[in-house]
C-alpha cells in the first residue's frame, strides 16, 4: 500500500504533465513561428527556435516522471548508499531513498510544467522569461531535497 505523502507526489507530478500538454495544446495555434527555446541562468531568452519545438518541454517531463518511477522499482543491490547498508536498517534505507526520488521527479515535472508554460507566455508576448530566480529556485530546491535526505539517511542507520 502507497503512503499518502507519495499517492499525493504522485498527483502533483501527473498534474503538471498534464497541465503541461494542455497550455501547449489549447496555446499552439496562438503561438508566433519563432518562440523562445533558451533562456540564460537569469531567465532571458537567449535563443529561438520553431514553435513545433514548445512540444519538447512537456515530453522530457514526461520521460523524466516514467524514468524515475522505473528506476523507484529497481532491486535494492542497485542503489549506491554512502552508508553502510545493514539487515536491520536496510527497508527504512530504501524507503528514504523512494521518498527521495519522488520529490525529485514532482520537483521536475513542476520545472517542465513552469518551463512550458513561461516558454508559451514568453512566445506570445506576456512575459519577458523565466524570472531572474527561477534557476536559483531550482538548484536550491534540487540540493535541499537531496541534502535532506542524505541528512535522513544518515539518521536512519
Amino acid at each position: 500500500m502507497k503512503k499518502p505523502t507519495s499517492i499525493l507526489l504522485n498527483t502533483i507530478g501527473i498534474g503538471s504533465l498534464l497541465f503541461s500538454f494542455l497550455c501547449v495544446w489549447i496555446n499552439y495555434n496562438a503561438l508566433p513561428e519563432t518562440i523562445p527555446t533558451h533562456f540564460n541562468s537569469l531567465g532571458t531568452p537567449d535563443g529561438y527556435g520553431s514553435k513545433t519545438t514548445i512540444i519538447a518541454l512537456p515530453l522530457i517531463g514526461m520521460v523524466l516522471f516514467f524514468l524515475l518511477s522505473f528506476i523507484n522499482k529497481l532491486p535494492r543491490k542497485f542503489i549506491n548508499y554512502p552508508y553502510k547498508i545493514t539487515l536491520e536498517n536496510e527497508e527504512r534505507q530504501h524507503e528514504n531513498t523512494i521518498m527521495m526520488l519522488a520529490f525529485l521527479r514532482t520537483l521536475l515535472t513542476l520545472v517542465f510544467s513552469y518551463l512550458t508554460y513561461y516558454s508559451i507566455q514568453t512566445g506570445l508576448g506576456n512575459a519577458e522569461g523565466l524570472g531572474s530566480h527561477f534557476t536559483l529556485i531550482f538548484l536550491g530546491l534540487t540540493g535541499l531535497i537531496i541534502a535532506y535526505f542524505i541528512v535522513r539517511g544518515y539518521r536512519l542507520r
